[in-house]
């Protein structure tokens, strides 16, 4: 009884929206074309989508009233404490509804406050494993080859970490390390700040940077690179920059590069045009002759049967061929690929060529694997007489029917295939819209 009623209500709602200006939107005609292809039935099909959208609104509506409850309770039970966050953490915000007249508050409750004692014993547990942090890629600070990583803070320990280096032309508070231009191993001294509210704590590392080994080539670029920057800075106030004549007690030969791609890059626009106009006639040409199999096949049962009414009328094969044609002439419009076809094979007849030539040229002209098949069983047919004939062509239009069922079949399931994907994308759409709100504030 019940679920005579709500079937009885779906279909009040499927009527209604099938006449509302919104079936546009909720009845695509394009998802309409395919329910008919695979055979189903409209009415039925979006009656079921009703049926699961119902079912999602009514659960989040369940899980609003849970939500709302909840709400409504804990706003009305009265606390006499909040728990403060841990001395690392953020700060947090609470609601709440206070005096006579209930006013709301919206309140910041601060960490926890250490004494001096707790935080230094932090400061002597962080100060131990700090020196682990900063290593970063290197494999230790006597030996420092890479950038080091200084953190600003380390989770789980309240204090905010401040860098300082006495020598930040080659490690800088950031961690850079420059070995550029050393000579000698250097040693750096990086002290570490922690503050916790208004008490300070220090804590020095010494790291040993290695001096760079570079190689005869990467030696000469750097000592290059150098005197053309200093020379360039020497003639600030001239007119012209003049180069170095020498270097090394050599003469230098310096060339000026062109900085200008614009030819470059239209020289690989036109190349990459090229490409794609080669590349689409390609395209454009399969895809013009997948179109003309395609046609070629979707004519291929009506040709085979009319081809086989007449050999069992008792005609000759030729006769039958021929007769077809003039079927197509009266049928079909001048340009139709069919009617061209046999149009071209009477022709190849009346120009001299054999039965058997004349199907082989037609049998390309299809470029099609059933007509190629038709064509050989022809032959065949030839030589086994009428009769035999007549049964095999029988029994190649039954063959040309299942066949076009399963490819309808197979197209069918691409459709529905295809429409899983949206559906599931919506699916997801609406219980995340029901549940994050849901669940962002609930407590369990």
């Amino acid at each position: 009884m019940m679920q005579e009623k709500y079937n009885q209500m779906f279909e009040k709602a499927y009527a209604i929206l099938k006449q509302s200006h919104f079936a546009v939107w909720c009845f695509p005609k394009k998802v309409c074309e395919d329910i008919h292809v695979l055979g189903k039935e409209e009415k039925s099909y979006y009656i079921q989508k009703l049926t699961y959208v119902a079912g999602l609104i009514f659960f989040s509506m369940v899980l609003l009233g849970i939500y709302l409850v909840q709400w409504i309770t804990k706003s009305n039970e009265m606390v006499s404490e909040f728990v403060r966050p841990e001395a690392y953490e953020e700060t947090r915000e609470v609601v709440v509804r206070a005096g006579k007249l209930e006013d709301i508050y919206q309140l910041e409750i601060a960490p926890v406050m250490l004494s001096k004692e707790q935080a230094e014993a932090l400061f002597l547990e962080v100060s131990g494993l700090i020196g682990g942090y900063i290593l970063g890629s290197n494999e230790s600070l006597e030996c420092v080859t890479e950038n080091l990583y200084l953190p600003e803070y380390v989770s789980e320990y309240p204090f905010e970490i401040y860098w300082e280096s006495d020598k930040e032309h080659i490690v800088d508070t950031l961690g850079v390390v420059n070995r550029e231009g050393l000579k000698e191993d250097e040693v750096v001294m990086l002290t570490a700040v922690f503050q916790y509210e208004d008490w300070i704590w220090e804590e020095q590392f010494g790291i040993l940077v290695c001096k760079e080994v570079l190689s005869e080539e990467e030696e000469y670029e750097r000592q290059l690179g150098y005197l053309l920057t200093e020379s360039e800075n020497e003639q600030r106030g001239e007119d012209a920059w003049v180069l170095p004549e020498s270097f090394r007690g050599e003469a230098l030969r310096v060339y000026a590069v062109e900085k200008d791609y614009t030819v470059l890059i239209l020289a690989g626009l036109i190349l990459v045009a090229t490409a794609a106009v080669w590349l689409g006639q390609d395209y454009d040409l399969h895809m013009g002759r997948q179109k003309r199999r395609e046609e070629f096949q979707s004519e291929y049962i009506s040709f085979v049967e009319s081809l086989s009414m007449y050999i069992s009328s008792g005609i000759t094969l030729p006769a039958a061929m021929q007769n077809c044609m003039r079927d197509y002439v009266k049928r079909k419009p001048p340009g139709h690929l069919l009617r061209t076809a046999l149009e071209e094979f009477q022709r190849d007849l009346g120009n001299g060529c054999s039965f058997p030539e004349a199907m082989d040229s037609f049998a390309q002209k299809a470029d099609n694997a059933e007509f190629r098949h038709l064509t050989g069983m022809l032959g065949q047919g030839m030589l086994n007489g009428s009769q035999g004939l007549s049964k095999a062509l029988e029994q190649e239009v039954e063959k040309a029917r299942e066949e076009k069922r399963r490819q309808s079949k197979i197209k069918g399931e691409q459709v529905s295939t295809a429409l899983i994907g949206p559906m599931m994308l919506q699916l997801g759409i609406i219980i995340a819209l029901i549940m994050i709100p849901a669940f962002t504030n609930m407590q369990f």
